[in-house]
C-alpha cells in the first residue's frame, strides 16, 4: 500500500524497490505473498527464483493458506494435502489486518519446518506487539488503544476497522505525501470525532470536509488531544492514537510517540 511517496515518488517506484528483496532467491525458495492485494498478487507474475506460496483470509487458494469455514488450512504443495493449523477463532489480536499477519505467519513457519503444533500455540499465546493497536487501559468506562504504529493511512484504517465501539481517532503527524480519502472514507459509523495535530493536520481536516465528515477538531500536541478526547468520550466508548502519518515532525520515533501517549493517557487520573 502506498508510503514514503516522498522519497520514491510514484507506486511503482516504491513496488519495485521492495521487490529487490527477492533478487537473491534460488531455486529452493518460498516466496511468501498476499493473494488478497492484487498487487501483491501481481508480483508473483515478475521473473524470480522458487516457489510462489500465496496466503488468502478470503479465497481458498490451492497452493498456500487460507481459511475455510473459519479454520486456517495450508494446502502443502509438496505432499499434495491439505493440513489443519487451527481455528481462527483462537486468535487473542484483534482486526482483519491480524488474521492476514497470522496466515503469513503461519506460512513462513511451517515452509521453515516448524510443526503445526508450535505454530498454533504460538498464535495461540500471542497477546499483541507494543504500539500497534496495543491496548493501553480503560477509564470511567473508556478504552484507550496505542496505535502509534499507523504510520501510514492504510495502516491506520486496518486500526479503524479492528475498533468494536464509537471511536475518537487522534491523527496527524509528519507528512510523507500521503493522501487520506480512504482513511476518511472507512469511518463509517466507527469514528464519532477525529482530533488532528502536526504537520498534516489541515490537510486532514480538508480531506475530513471534502468527504463531508465535519467531526474534527485540530489542537497543538498529543498532550492537548488526549485530554479532549476523554472529555468528549463516554463510557462504552474508545480513543484511538493511529496517526496514519511519521512520527518525525515532533519525534524522534513512534516509540517515543507512543510511550508519551501511554504517559498521557495515565496522567489523567
Amino acid at each position: 500500500t502506498p508510503d514514503h511517496l516522498n522519497r520514491h515518488k510514484t507506486m511503482e517506484n516504491y513496488i519495485d524497490a521492495k521487490c529487490r528483496i527477492f533478487e537473491n532467491n534460488h531455486e529452493d525458495s518460498i516466496l511468501i505473498l498476499n493473494y488478497d492485494n492484487l498487487l501483491t498478487r501481481h508480483i508473483s507474475e515478475r521473473n524470480f527464483k522458487g516457489q510462489i506460496v500465496f496466503f488468502s483470509r478470503l479465497e481458498k487458494i490451492e497452493k498456500g493458506v487460507f481459511v475455510e469455514d473459519g479454520k486456517i488450512l495450508i494446502h502443502d504443495f509438496r505432499k499434495n494435502e491439505k493440513v489443519f493449523i487451527m481455528n481462527v477463532e483462537d486468535i487473542f489480536i484483534p482486526g482483519t489486518h491480524n488474521l492476514e499477519n497470522v496466515l503469513a505467519a503461519v506460512a513462513m513457519s511451517y515452509y521453515a519446518g516448524i510443526s503445526v503444533e508450535t505454530i498454533a500455540q504460538s498464535v495461540k499465546d500471542f497477546k499483541g506487539i507494543e504500539h500497534r493497536v496495543e491496548y493501553v487501559k480503560t477509564l470511567k468506562g473508556i478504552t484507550f488503544f496505542n496505535d502509534s504504529k499507523g504510520t501510514n493511512p492504510d495502516s491506520s484504517i486496518k486500526a479503524v476497522e479492528a475498533m468494536k465501539q464509537p471511536t475518537y481517532l487522534i491523527a496527524g503527524g509528519m507528512d510523507k505525501g500521503s493522501t487520506f480519502d480512504e482513511l476518511i472514507d472507512v469511518f463509517g459509523n466507527t469514528v464519532k470525532h477525529m482530533v488532528v495535530f502536526g504537520e498534516t493536520a489541515e490537510l486532514l481536516m480538508e480531506t475530513a470536509k471534502a468527504h463531508h465528515f465535519l467531526a474534527v477538531t485540530k489542537v497543538n500536541n498529543l498532550e492537548e488531544a488526549v485530554k479532549l478526547c476523554y472529555q468528549m468520550a463516554k463510557s462504552g466508548e474508545t480513543v484511538l492514537l493511529s496517526p496514519a502519518c511519521a512520527s518525525w515532525d515532533m519525534y524522534p520515533s513512534f516509540e517515543v510517540r507512543g510511550d508519551h501517549f501511554k504517559a498521557c493517557v495515565n496522567a489523567l487520573e
